[in-house]
């Protein structure tokens, strides 16, 4: 206590120097000078009267320029207003007014125009011309200045909180809206991971093939409202998963491979395209699929998916995969200017040898009941992290936290030593006491590139541990502590909260990534200033184990209305989707783990948010998506949907697959290219157990008859129901 009432005391003392300083000063210091050099090449003295508009003019985005490292986001701000360099990727509209919170619209290039790397389609507005409170984030958050007022602003947003709690504020309610019968929904799978070892549980594969089955028949297999949409969030493919001794196949192998750990790739493939004929795929890049691009996924699955890159917006959703905001996946420039690949793929390799965990899969636990409580506790746990002392978030706590953050975690020495070489160990028990510069990583070379099919040995563990040892320092001095720990919570602790919540262009969040799915609803850090009140997050889970040992067989389902009526505050228009719930479900249950609604927007949404990415040149963002650009056809329910209410399992319906002309007889790699053994093909149609608890029920008790054969058993037909009525 006397420790924290003299930091009290000096932030006390602090704060009266900063009332008493000024104005002056602190804009100038504000908005950095242009050097002299720079003051010679500016507009002539008779366009001086322009320089005023200038401030908010449009920046424009320049290729050149995309490949240019960032160190930090104080140096790319300052060089931008100076410049007026062209940014290779976009940010929502920001201004030099803390009330402006209007949005840029995305706009489409012009015919002809060219393409720069990345952020095709945004506009780049003008950078704040203030250091705090013009709607974007500092460009020095962690000074003493702008940690003090961060604290403040906490300390009234956890005020007014507390109000709404105990009904003494009233809280802001939403908007009731009448819509139209017109609902869709977008169906969100992640983290399949075909290819690795991760995917090798049968009964998963099974359930994955069955889903994708379903939703080839009809796109609305439980006779609910039609998926228009399908995203495959990241890591669909897995060519990470690859012993450290062993050559990397090229990516393109996998889409041949009939037993890759057990799927017929091929047929997956089929199913996907079968699905594209009447819904709209997206897909996304992953960490494990990080080779994946436009070619690539061309040669999968030809023009059935729509390739998005990193990441997307669709009708106030954001969607990306989560490893742009994990250290391990996405580590920041280094200062030579190398974009370093992430430690994780090191770590990954590692435990993906024979003595490693990876793919030993030894717990086996079942999602749901005692297991989700548990994973829900320690998810609170780390909530509770982020208020030191048991203090919540105030001027001595960011003080408090930055200080320790940077001086004691940060620190190369303390990094490497409970960070880089502890998840080595923790991979691979044999690393505990091995000289890592003697671990060659085959196919992979000192110019951060995989050479594939290759066994290369010129790269060590111990050149990736020294090459990624000042990955948190850099994190903290390029972000803040702030941002540096909400990537932290999400990425190491699997709870996106602190990240989040910083959110202010979004009502819903969509990643993947850590296997972990659940649902979550907060209030926002600056609600006043966000298009709602609230945020939810969604995580899409996986079809394969998470990190306390759970299989998944995860997906979200959102449901997207159309705005029939006006509504008072012109967030939307009249015939515009809107997200309104997220469920999230475990295959092949009907029932919904978790519900949520979603707030509806008291201003438009949409726009690149730099509270999400305060550097936008951490990620390539494709088009926006609109739901109601698709009109899904109006399919009839299957017969066996429509008698059994969609959750069957679905004969393959003919989609057969056979090996590759010249394939070898027995393939010994990663991925084997050949058919599996025909003892170990797997049936074109699966026992449905419901006709012979039927046929059971019909035997009286008392007549002893055989058990049915095999033959019998399928002419076994389900009692004739009426159909549910169809979407027409």
């Amino acid at each position: 206590m006397k420790h924290a009432a003299l930091l009290l005391l000096a932030v006390g003392a602090h704060a009266e120097n900063l009332l008493s300083r000024n104005k002056q000063e602190v804009d100038k210091s504000a908005v950095p000078e242009a050097p002299e050099a720079k003051k010679e090449e500016s507009a002539p003295p008779a366009e001086a009267p322009a320089k005023a508009e200038e401030k908010t003019a449009d920046v424009v985005i320049d290729a050149k320029t995309a490949d240019k490292p960032v160190e930090d986001v104080a140096t790319w701000r300052k060089e931008a207003v100076e410049t007026k360099s062209k940014i290779p990727k976009g940010s929502s509209k920001v201004g030099a007014n803390p009330t402006d919170t209007s949005h840029d619209e995305w706009e489409a290039p012009k015919d002809g125009a060219e393409k720069p790397k990345a952020w095709a389609s945004m506009k780049i507005p003008a950078l704040p011309t203030e250091e705090y409170g013009s709607g974007a984030p500092m460009s020095n958050p962690d000074s003493p200045d702008n940690l003090y007022k961060e604290g403040i602003d906490a300390m009234g947003e956890n005020h007014h909180a507390r109000m709404e709690k105990y009904g003494i504020e009233k809280k802001e309610e939403e908007l009731k809206t009448v819509n139209s019968a017109n609902s869709r929904r977008v169906r969100v799978i992640s983290d399949m991971h075909i290819g690795g070892c991760w995917a090798k549980e049968k009964e998963i594969q099974d359930h994955f093939m069955n889903l994708l089955r379903s939703m080839a028949d009809n796109n609305s297999p439980d006779g609910g409202a039609p998926i228009s949409h399908l995203v495959l969030l990241g890591d669909t493919w897995d060519w990470w998963l690859v012993p450290l001794s062993e050559a990397v196949p090229r990516p393109e192998k996998l889409f041949r491979a009939t037993d890759a750990y057990g799927y017929n790739v091929p047929e997956v493939i089929n199913l996907v395209k079968k699905i594209g004929q009447h819904t709209k795929i997206l897909a996304v890049r992953g960490n494990h699929d990080d080779e994946n691009n436009v070619n690539l996924n061309s040669q999968a699955f030809g023009n059935s998916v729509q390739w998005m890159e990193d990441a997307f917006e669709m009708n106030g959703v954001w969607f990306e995969h989560g490893n742009i905001i994990d250290l391990y996946s996405n580590p920041p420039t280094a200062p030579d200017g190398q974009k370093k690949k992430g430690f994780g793929y090191f770590n990954t390799r590692a435990g993906a040898e024979e003595d490693g965990w990876q793919c030993q899969h030894k717990l086996k636990r079942v999602a749901g009941g005692e297991e989700d409580r548990m994973v829900s506790f320690m998810r609170r746990t780390v909530e509770y992290l982020d208020q030191p002392m048991g203090m919540e978030k105030n001027p001595v706590s960011l003080m408090w936290s930055n200080w320790y953050l940077k001086n004691v975690m940060a620190l190369p020495q303390n990094f490497v030593k409970t960070h880089l070489r502890w998840v080595l160990k923790q991979a691979n028990p044999a690393f505990k006491k091995v000289d890592y510069e003697s671990v060659p990583v085959s196919g992979f070379g000192h110019d951060q590139r995989v050479e594939f099919e290759s066994k290369k040995a010129d790269y060590t563990l111990g050149h990736a541990i020294a090459d990624h040892t000042y990955d948190m320092e850099l994190l903290a001095n390029k972000f803040g502590s702030q941002h540096a720990m909400a990537r932290l919570f999400a990425s190491g602790m699997e709870n996106h909260f602190k990240w989040y919540k910083a959110s202010r262009n979004h009502v819903l969040i969509v990643t993947g990534h850590t296997h972990n799915p659940y649902l979550s609803r907060m209030r926002r850090d600056k609600p006043r200033h966000s298009v709602s009140h609230d945020i939810v997050y969604a995580n899409s889970g996986a079809w394969a184990q998470d990190s306390y040992a759970r299989d998944h067989t995860s997906y979200l389902d959102i449901v997207f209305d159309q705005l029939s009526e006006p509504v008072t505050n012109n967030a939307l228009n009249v015939g515009e989707y809107y997200p309104s719930k997220v469920s999230l479900y475990e295959y092949p249950d009907e029932k919904a783990r978790d519900e949520m609604a979603v707030p509806f927007p008291k201003k438009r949404p949409g726009g690149f948010d730099l509270w999400l990415h305060p550097d936008p040149h951490e990620l390539t963002v494709g088009p926006q998506q609109d739901v109601g650009s698709f009109n899904p056809p109006k399919m009839a329910l299957s017969k066996q949907a429509s008698s059994t209410g969609g959750s069957e399992v679905l004969s393959t319906g003919g989609y057969e697959t056979k090996a590759t002309e010249g394939s070898p007889a027995k393939a010994t790699g990663i991925f084997a290219d050949e058919e599996s053994p025909k003892e170990k093909k797997k049936p074109d149609t699966v026992l449905d157990m419901k006709p012979w608890l039927k046929f059971k029920e019909q035997v009286a008790p008392s007549v002893q008859k055989p058990e049915p054969s095999w033959d019998e058993l399928k002419k076994v037909q389900p009692p004739i129901q009426k159909p549910q009525p169809s979407w027409d």
